[in-house]
């Protein structure tokens, strides 16, 4: 009971909720954020890169929205 009342980040959650609010108010397009896959698969090691990746493109997003 003690886990349910503590206030938490919502951490990759909120990525989501960003994404599909930022789309929806038309503040970037797809267009804006494509992004072209050349076909390599990156081992798993690799993550963390790709993870400051995703948080440059969260602060933008946070940034555009004049929360950032």
């Amino acid at each position: 009971m003690e886990q349910a009342t503590l206030r938490t980040a919502p951490n990759s959650t909120y990525k989501i909720y960003d994404a599909l609010f930022v789309l929806e108010e038309g503040v970037i397009t797809p267009d804006d954020s494509f992004m072209i896959w050349d076909g390599t698969n990156h081992p798993f090691e690799l993550s963390a890169y790709w993870m400051q990746g995703a948080l440059k493109i969260s602060l933008s997003i946070l940034s555009h929205m004049g929360i950032w």
